[in-house]
């Protein structure tokens, strides 16, 4: 079973075909349909909130 080490945020930002995206590293579930700048904003506000 592959796990993601501490240090690599849980939500990413990825680039698709059509725009960008955010990716759970976690789970597995992606958003997409995003601007760059909204992916970014969205990523660092799920990585920062507690858990």
């Amino acid at each position: 079973m592959a796990t993601t080490p501490q240090n690599t945020p849980r939500y990413r930002v990825i680039k698709l075909r059509g725009g960008w995206a955010v990716k759970d590293t976690r789970d597995g579930a992606i958003w997409t349909g995003l601007a760059h700048a909204g992916a970014i904003l969205l990523s660092d506000s799920l990585n920062r909130r507690p858990r």
